[in-house]
């Protein structure tokens, strides 16, 4: 399970904002970068940790984490519903 998380993780974890700041990506490749969802959660912490207002990403962020809640306590339940 670690490998299949680690699979889908590390490619979205390089091509976020983790590795290279966005003013440095192509102009057409900026939009989508921004708002993938490690993106946002790394702007937030840089932000929180530097003593500035995350602003928009901040929400964005909530946004992701909330969807991510949403959709595994679904799927989980759903899961258990099937092995009971």
């Amino acid at each position: 399970m670690a490998g299949l998380i680690q699979g889908v993780e590390l490619p979205l974890l390089m091509v976020s904002t983790a590795f290279i700041p966005l003013s440095t990506l192509p102009d057409r490749l900026e939009p989508l970068i921004a708002h993938m969802p490690f993106s946002p959660m790394i702007d937030t912490n840089r932000a929180l940790l530097n003593g500035e207002t995350p602003g928009d990403s901040g929400w964005e962020a909530l946004v992701w984490l909330t969807g991510g809640l949403v959709l595994g306590a679904w799927w989980v339940s759903r899961t258990f519903r099937r092995s009971v």
